[in-house]
Parts: C-alpha cells; structure tokens; sequence
C-alpha cells in the first residue's frame, strides 16, 4: 500500500508540473489570477521536494514505467 502511494504521489506530482509548464499559469496570467498561479507554483514546489525528501532513484524507476520499457526492449 506504502509503494502505491508513493507511485501516486510521483504521477500526481508529475502531471501537475506538466500542466503548469504546458500553458496553465501563462492562461491565470493572462486573465490576472495571479494568487492562484503562485499559489499553484508553490504546490507544484511542495510536491516536488516532498518527492525528491521522500521517494528513492529505485521507486521513480519503477513507478514511472521505465522498468516496464526496459523488459519490454529485452524481450
């Protein structure tokens, strides 16, 4: 149960960072939402150092499915 959340926390923290990156705070600039980008940047901050505190090079390996591809490539 430990391992999946940990997984979850991982791709949680990922998509956020993807979606901030891709477009979403230019779009609250743009419309003067400027409270609720920074306060995205900053969980997007709290969730990565969390990550980084907490999840190992072993748990991101396997979580974000290079494991998977690895195998996969071998076979």
């Amino acid at each position: 149960m430990k391992q999946i959340l940990k997984y979850i926390l991982l791709w949680a923290t990922s998509v956020s960072i993807c979606l901030f990156l891709i477009g979403g705070v230019e779009k609250l600039i743009e419309k003067n939402y400027w409270l609720v980008a920074c306060l995205w940047l900053a969980i997007n901050l709290l969730l990565f150092f969390v990550c980084y505190n907490t999840l190992s090079y072993k748990d991101v390996y396997r979580g974000s499915g290079c494991r998977w591809f690895d195998q996969l490539l071998k076979a």
